[in-house]
């Protein structure tokens, strides 16, 4: 695998601010502590304290949004992509000599990329932006009709895995062997972990929740016991990063109120422990 010795990875403040956009920061105005947001490792000098001064330094006649992920070229001090599918197939094999490891993981084989593609660009459309479809759309009418297609994909994939254990069957090791996820997997995986716990309420995405879909909510609770995966998910920075920054489109959440719904599952470690 590759070390975040190889590639180290920063974290932006969750809390989008109005005057700056994403800050590198330990705390934001909600007084909430991020201590994960403390480094600043671009190599910039001094460090950069927005993430717009990234963007600028590659390019300074930069003007478009300044969104994350982004993937930044420290040597050439540039950013190289901030397309988080993307990134995710440029990770899978661009590194490769990197990895700590003979073997790594292949996330996007040769013989099932055009089928990835396919589908990444499908729920890339409905599931991935369809969230925010529903949630700035101008009209009821535009809502009515993001929110129906959200759920018809969302329809689709359930039954997509009935008897099987993820999205497209791939078994790197042979049909004897386990199967593996590809990165199709993991893009929809990081709107399902989100799903109840934010867009169900902000984005008015409630037709159903993920948990009222068993092969959806299994196939997001399978991924997210990969320790490697689980350590990415902050629930407390989701929640408090999506109802903090979405007070700069309007008063939504005009006492800065946090709701207190908990995680969108009970770990299975957590319910060992309970079980005892």
């Amino acid at each position: 695998m590759i070390t975040q010795d190889a590639i180290t990875v920063d974290y932006v403040n969750p809390e989008l601010t109005l005057e700056h956009g994403w800050v590198y920061s330990t705390t934001g105005k909600s007084g909430i502590d991020y201590p994960a947001c403390a480094r600043e490792r671009s190599g910039l000098q001094p460090q950069a304290q927005y993430l717009f001064q990234l963007y600028q330094k590659g390019n300074p006649e930069f003007t478009g949004t300044v969104s994350v992920p982004i993937l930044w070229d420290k040597k050439q001090q540039t950013v190289v992509n901030n397309d988080s599918g993307q990134i995710m197939e440029m990770l899978n094999s661009a590194f490769d000599e990197l990895c700590s490891q003979p073997t790594c993981p292949d996330l996007f084989p040769n013989h099932l990329q055009a089928e990835i593609d396919q589908l990444n660009d499908y729920m890339s459309d409905t599931i991935n932006t369809g969230v925010y479809k529903c949630g700035f759309t101008q009209s009821q009418e535009e809502y009515g009709t993001a929110c129906v297609s959200l759920f018809d994909a969302l329809d689709q994939l359930e039954h997509r895995l009935q008897g099987q254990r993820y999205l497209i069957p791939y078994y790197p090791g042979g049909q004897a062997g386990p199967p593996s996820p590809t990165v199709a997997d993991y893009r929809l995986f990081a709107t399902l972990i989100r799903f109840d716990l934010v867009y169900y309420l902000i984005f008015k995405t409630n037709i159903r929740h993920i948990r009222d879909y068993p092969n959806l909510q299994g196939f997001m609770e399978d991924l997210y016991s990969d320790p490697a995966i689980s350590s990415t998910v902050d629930f407390g920075q989701i929640k408090s990063g999506y109802w903090w920054s979405m007070n700069l489109r309007g008063p939504l959440n005009p006492k800065d109120r946090i709701p207190l719904n908990s995680e969108p599952f009970i770990p299975k470690a957590a319910v060992q422990e309970r079980e005892g």
